[in-house]
């Protein structure tokens, strides 16, 4: 569990720094909020992949068919 939490830590970096470079307004409140939401689905797909329960599993199963 550690490993994926370090790992999604390091993947939301990397991808915040990018949209950033990219001309994203990271700072914006709109996407500070949607940030969570992003953060929690990802650690969700590590989370899964490794066979670990997280709760974003029902709403992925709801929204992917």
């Amino acid at each position: 569990m550690e490993f994926a939490e370090e790992l999604n830590q390091n993947l939301i970096i990397q991808m915040v720094q990018m949209l950033s470079e990219n001309g994203i307004g990271v700072a914006d409140e709109s996407f500070i909020r949607d940030l969570g939401l992003i953060i929690e689905m990802t650690k969700g797909s590590i989370y899964r992949s490794m066979g670990i329960p997280h709760p974003t599993h029902a709403f992925f199963a709801t929204m992917v068919f």
